[in-house]
């Protein structure tokens, strides 16, 4: 489906929905994310879809191509993480709030590794926030690859620009 909930035509990317009696009837104790991801497409009937955060693409056969996740949802080495979760982390070892996690090399949602970018830290040293990491995060989840730099690129709404360079000041992993 597009954002507009209509479905694309074959061959071009839109979120994954799936409805039937396999999909749960909500998110446990989470009204807020379950009116989010249960909905009701009306031109389909009164059955309720989940959205499933997927990206796929419909190949001519029927078969769906996964492209990746519509959030910040990635795989590492088989195993679904929020990159959030590691920026949280990292927030707190390195006493800044300009950080930025990315999954890299990221081809269709999957990556080896986690690399980390950090600006206006009071902590310049590496292993000791990789030291913290090892304390509170799974080893999937540990940054391989720390970078210190000037400021992170931003766009018009505040969040973090991936279409802007990023520039290194030095690496410290």
């Amino acid at each position: 489906m597009d954002e507009t909930k209509n479905e694309v035509p074959r061959g071009e990317p839109g979120e994954l929905y799936v409805a039937g009696v396999q999909i749960t009837k909500e998110y446990f104790n989470d009204p807020e994310r379950t009116q989010a991801a249960y909905v009701k497409i009306p031109h389909l009937g009164n059955q309720v879809w989940f959205k499933t955060g997927d990206l796929v693409k419909e190949r001519e056969s029927g078969n769906l191509n996964y492209l990746g996740r519509l959030d910040n949802q990635v795989q590492i080495l088989g195993n679904r993480v929020e990159l959030q979760e590691v920026d949280c982390i990292i927030k707190k070892a390195s006493n800044s709030e300009m950080v930025i996690s990315l999954a890299w090399p990221l081809k269709n949602g999957m990556a080896e590794k986690i690399i980390t970018f950090i600006a206006e830290s009071k902590e310049q040293e590496s292993a000791k926030i990789l030291e913290y990491c090892k304390k509170t995060l799974p080893p999937y989840m540990i940054p391989r690859d720390i970078f210190f730099i000037d400021k992170i690129p931003l766009n018009d709404n505040e969040k973090f620009d991936k279409q802007k360079p990023i520039h290194i000041l030095e690496t410290n992993a």
